[in-house]
C-alpha cells in the first residue's frame, strides 16, 4: 500500500497536468477566435478595396442631380414607376416595389422601388416616406416629440 505522502504527490501531479491542459485549451481557443477575427478583418479589408474602382470620379453635379437623381426620386412617388423610368432612361427595368402601411392607425402608405438602369449601368434604390401634408405632421411630431 502507498503512503498518504505518495497520495498527495500524485494528486498535486494531477493537478498540474490539468491546469496546463485547460491552459492550453483557454490559449488554443484564443488563438482560434484571433485567427476567426483576423480572416474577417482581411475579408472585410478584400471587400472593400474591390467593392467600387477606385477610378470612379464620385463628384457631385449639378447635371447628375437634375436629370438623374431628381427623376429618380420622383419616381418613388408615382403608382407605376416604369412609366417614370421608361420616360426618363434608356433600357431602365422595374425590378420591384414595395408598398407598406407605414402608420398605426391611418392608413399612410410609404413606397420604395428597385430599378436596373442599364444604359447607365446603375442599380437604383429609391423610397418615399411621406405621401401628403397630413404625413409629414404626423412623422414630424414623432420625430421630435416620442423620440
Amino acid at each position: 500500500m502507498l503512503a498518504p505522502s505518495v497520495f498527495i504527490w500524485l494528486f498535486k501531479q494531477k493537478q498540474i497536468e490539468l491546469q496546463r491542459l485547460k491552459s492550453e485549451t483557454r490559449l488554443r481557443k484564443i488563438t482560434t477566435q484571433t485567427e476567426m477575427r483576423l480572416a474577417i478583418l482581411v475579408l472585410i479589408g478584400l471587400a472593400l478595396s474591390h467593392a467600387a474602382p477606385s477610378s470612379i470620379d464620385a463628384t457631385y453635379t449639378d447635371a447628375v442631380a437634375r436629370n438623374k437623381m431628381l427623376p429618380l426620386a420622383s419616381a418613388a412617388y408615382a403608382k407605376t414607376p416604369q412609366n417614370c423610368l421608361t420616360n426618363k432612361f434608356t433600357n431602365a427595368v422595374l425590378k420591384r416595389q414595395l408598398n407598406v402601411k407605414c402608420d398605426s392607425f391611418r392608413s399612410d402608405i410609404c413606397s420604395g422601388y428597385s430599378a436596373v438602369l442599364n444604359g447607365d449601368k446603375a442599380i437604383v434604390l429609391s423610397f418615399r416616406g411621406t405621401d401628403g401634408f397630413l404625413q409629414l405632421i404626423s412623422e414630424a411630431d414623432k420625430s421630435v416629440f416620442n423620440a
